[in-house]
């Protein structure tokens, strides 16, 4: 048997299998997981407007380690700053949540600082950043959702719930609209509840004709 690398596999299903659906998913599975999705963000940017699901998809709700590798392997196989990449192709409104998911830059979960005090104080903060505030502040929402560890963030949510009588998930699809509120959904989606988020994410794309 003839031993191809990730790159001449990946050319070899493209020539044999053509550019359609089921032979770019061949191309996929030819590559690494990491390097799968690193093409699949490059091709939601390439061309004509962006596939702006496709791309929340991919770079929300990622751990910081997982964000670092994805970082460093676009860099290796592009030659390109990931984040300069995304920062030209994506829209104003879904810019927020994308970009601050691409900083890694989630906490690690402190017991001794994400406290119950602490969980109420960020419920109180989302609230005031939105429900509670004359124009709302849709940044300072995002950024508790990318921020928080999952731990915390489940003790914000029902410390919402329990204060406001709707949960974080309802909240946002309050305070949000398109794919800002898709991405966001997704990303807290990912944190809480993940895999029924990515099964409704599978639902989504093979719904309709």
């Amino acid at each position: 048997s003839q031993i191809y690398d990730g790159d001449n596999l990946r050319d070899l299903m493209k020539k044999e299998c053509g550019g359609n659906d089921f032979g770019l998913a061949l191309q996929y599975l030819a590559l690494t997981p990491v390097e799968a999705e690193c093409a699949m963000m490059k091709k939601a940017c390439d061309g004509l407007g962006t596939d702006e699901r496709l791309l929340y998809s991919v770079l929300c709700g990622r751990s910081n380690k997982d964000m670092e590798l994805f970082k460093k392997t676009y860099y290796k196989v592009y030659t390109r700053d990931v984040v300069d990449k995304v920062t030209g192709e994506v829209s104003r409104t879904l810019k927020t949540c994308v970009i601050s998911s691409l900083q890694a830059a989630e906490e690690e979960y402190d017991p001794g600082f994400h406290t119950n005090d602490k969980a109420i104080e960020d419920a109180e903060n989302i609230y005031a950043a939105g429900q509670g505030r004359f124009g709302k502040d849709t940044k300072e929402l995002t950024k508790i959702i990318v921020l928080s560890p999952p731990k915390h963030l489940k003790n914000i949510n029902s410390y919402y719930a329990d204060k406001y009588g709707y949960t974080l998930f309802k909240a946002i699809e309050k305070e949000f609209g398109g794919d800002a509120e898709k991405s966001v959904l997704f990303t807290l989606g990912l944190k809480l509840k993940p895999f029924e988020t990515i099964a409704k994410l599978i639902k989504t794309a093979c719904a309709g004709i």
